[in-house]
């Protein structure tokens, strides 16, 4: 072969490779460009086994359950029964027979009608919306909750004369999808005869039916290796919803739980029992709620709570507080029109536990949120003290306070299981945070130093008294029926509690405090609704110095006791003060207290030697023999007499400044713990702050490298 045709070979193999590049380099290019548009399948099973990891604790997905029936009930007289799910089976081939089950059912009337079972039970699918009224907003319903409790659950429903019928069962799922079968049942009385007859028709043919093996099993699993019994317990379920006062009801729900994962019913259920008043803030004392044969009142917090008592505050949700938001807030009335903060109200509530006084351990300030229109619990913390920077050394913010923040407007967004808050899906989600806390840390200290400094003059151990001192009261309230207390039912925000008049608020630094003027302004008003409060006489009473009993006290031995209560008025009227130099202030005030107490101690151990000085022995004593008794002329009894008054005097007089020092030595070191939490909480937003940057550091230069690759 020439050179020359050599030469040509070489360069269209040349060519053919360099478009064969190009079209790998178009193929790739095509490949990110355009990704696949095939739906990704969702594995059955995976997701049942996702939905048992959703609650805490079985017991917070009963209440999950439990929250569907307040959102069906809304404004009108409803009712929701729960009990455990008895066997009972009898015909000629199987005699009557109680077999040992672990399940419950939950029964409830509904307002309006309940929508299609398909939309029930379709997943994270909800209609719902994040108003006050709306529990589930995020989907999760009954799917999550019945599938941490058990692999095999029935949901009913009645609209009227159409039945539905849901199955959510574990062994239903499969890896190419999720499996929850639903059927409607349209029954006519005149045409249909028997209803248990009709039921039993529909259930056995969906049964028997080609390709629905699968639930033959569930059913068969349900009656204990039983199809027959199956059906049979099924059915009895069903007949529930139209039988005795529950026939006289539009729209019923009812949901089946079988064979319980965890525990076991009784226990499940009397916890339910037990921690329903405390879980719901708000049901009213109309909506009848019954276990067998108890019924629940959702009392709980008022019939426990000493000097219970309301605070309405505004919380800015996008823009951090200072002076001029504060303001704004204040000044507004009305809803939020949006034109310049955009915030929204909430109740919080502030108590002495007299329940809880008496119980072993911690008496911390226990902190609980609530939200939603009936008020469900979302989170607590048993010591809130370190989440609204409060002093947490020694025994301040104990004596049982309990601090209830209530979310009634359903303003503050929740995570999928209600668990907790998601501000992370607000823009400013930390703000609107830091503002909530900033308040309620506000009004705690209000409240808690109106006793502390008002009614008990300092004295914690005097709080502690009075708090206990409604203990048997509020253990009487526990036990009291509707017809003898009308209150007892109310709940929390159907009764009139105490409130403040008259609270004024500035901004100082990052905190929200009473001005130095509604201090001594303010007023404070006992709820007519409200008999658990303390007896300010018995306070008054204990408060007070005791003056000594000597006959010859003169008019002078009273004045440093009015001087110290002038001196305690005075300390009350500052105690809010903030002091922001807390080292130069407690270094001044230390080397204050030690001169004056040097100098007291001093004088205290000179008035002996002094007195010794001038007691010279009497002529008459001199002379007098040993076996005689002494005598002491008038004049030196008289002395002797002036200046042992006169040392008693000085001696009260010291002790009283003593104590003036100490308390203000307690009241220095307080600010300087709220100096440190100051500085621990600027520290934590300068850290925040650094993470965002970082985080907006990171996100710029992955944009860059983005654009560098396009």
């Amino acid at each position: 072969m020439s050179s020359g045709k050599q030469m040509n070979k070489l360069q269209e193999v040349r060519e053919q490779t360099m478009q064969a590049t190009q079209v790998n380099h178009n193929r790739r290019h095509e490949a990110h460009a355009s990704p696949s548009k095939k739906v990704s399948n969702i594995d059955g099973i995976g997701l049942w086994n996702s939905f048992t990891r959703s609650f805490k604790s079985p017991l917070m997905a009963c209440f999950d359950l439990i929250d569907n029936v307040f959102d069906a009930s809304s404004q009108f007289q409803g009712r929701l029964n729960i009990d455990v799910d008895v066997d009972e089976f009898e015909d000629d081939d199987h005699p009557l027979k109680l077999d040992t089950t672990n399940g419950f059912y939950i029964l409830n009337s509904c307002q309006h009608p309940v929508k299609p079972m398909t939309d029930v039970l379709t997943v994270f699918n909800s209609d719902k919306g994040s108003a006050r009224s709306q529990i589930g907003e995020n989907g999760v319903g009954v799917k999550q909750g019945c599938a941490t409790l058990s692999d095999i659950n029935f949901v009913m429903s009645r609209n009227e004369n159409v039945y539905s019928l849901g199955i959510l069962a574990r062994t239903l799922q499969k890896k190419t999808g999720p499996y929850i079968p639903s059927f409607d049942f349209q029954y006519d009385s005149e045409n249909d005869g028997d209803l248990n007859q009709f039921l039993m028709l529909e259930i056995t043919a969906i049964v028997s039916s080609v390709g629905n093996e699968d639930i033959a099993a569930v059913m068969k699993e349900y009656g204990h290796g039983d199809v027959e019994k199956g059906k049979y317990r099924l059915i009895k379920n069903m007949m529930r919803m139209n039988e005795d006062e529950w026939s006289e009801e539009k729209y019923v729900f009812c949901i089946c739980v079988h064979d319980l994962k965890h525990g076991h019913n009784n226990q499940l259920i009397d916890d339910m029992k037990k921690g329903l008043p405390e879980h719901y803030l708000h049901v009213p004392q109309f909506f009848q709620v019954w276990f067998e044969e108890h019924r629940v009142k959702f009392n709980h917090w008022p019939n426990r709570l000493a000097n219970l008592t309301r605070f309405n505050v505004r919380i800015p949700k996008d823009q951090e507080i200072d002076q001029d938001i504060l303001n704004s807030i204040l000044n507004r009335s009305g809803t939020d029109n949006g034109n310049r903060v955009n915030d929204h109200s909430l109740n919080i509530y502030l108590g002495f536990d007299a329940i809880k006084i008496e119980e072993k351990g911690q008496k911390a300030a226990s902190l609980y949120f609530y939200s939603r229109k009936f008020g469900r619990l979302i989170k607590s913390e048993n010591d809130g003290r370190g989440m609204l920077w409060l002093s947490a050394g020694s025994t301040n913010y104990c004596q049982a306070l309990t601090i209830i923040v209530d979310d009634i407007s359903g303003a503050l967004p929740l995570n999928p299981t209600k668990q907790d808050f998601a501000f992370g899906e607000h823009d400013n989600g930390q703000v609107w945070k830091q503002n909530l806390l900033k308040w309620v840390s506000a009004v705690t200290k209000v409240y808690y130093n109106y006793y502390l400094m008002d009614v008990c003059k300092r004295q914690k151990k005097l709080l502690t008294d009075l708090v206990k001192s409604l203990h048997n009261r509020a253990k009487e309230k526990q036990k009291k029926f509707l017809m003898s207390d009308p209150n007892h039912s109310k709940a929390i925000d159907e009764r009139r509690v105490s409130t403040f008049e008259g609270l004024q608020w500035d901004f100082k630094s990052h905190k929200i405090v009473l001005t130095p003027s509604s201090k001594k302004v303010m007023k404070y008003n006992i709820g007519e609704d409200i008999d658990l409060f303390f007896d300010t006489t018995q306070a008054s009473n204990r408060t007070q110095p005791q003056r000594k009993n000597v006959s010859n006290t003169t008019a002078t031995e009273e004045m440093p006791e009015q001087n110290n209560a002038q001196n305690g008025d005075d300390e009350r009227c500052n105690a809010e003060d903030e002091t922001y130099d807390q080292d130069m202030t407690l270094a001044l005030a230390t080397a204050t207290a030690t001169a004056m107490a040097t100098t007291a101690v001093k004088r205290a151990r000179r008035e002996p030697i002094r007195y010794g000085e001038y007691v010279e022995p009497d002529e008459e004593e001199e002379q007098v023999s040993p076996k005689k008794s002494r005598t002491i002329a008038p004049s030196k009894t008289r002395r002797l007499d002036e200046e042992n008054a006169q040392f008693k005097q000085e001696n009260a007089q010291l002790k009283q400044e003593n104590a003036q020092l100490k308390q203000e030595l307690e009241g220095l070191r307080e600010e300087l713990r709220d100096a440190n939490i100051d500085m621990k909480y600027l520290e934590d937003q300068n850290k925040e702050k650094d993470s965002e940057i970082s985080k907006q550091k990171r996100e710029i230069n992955r944009l860059k490298t983005r654009s560098m690759d396009l």
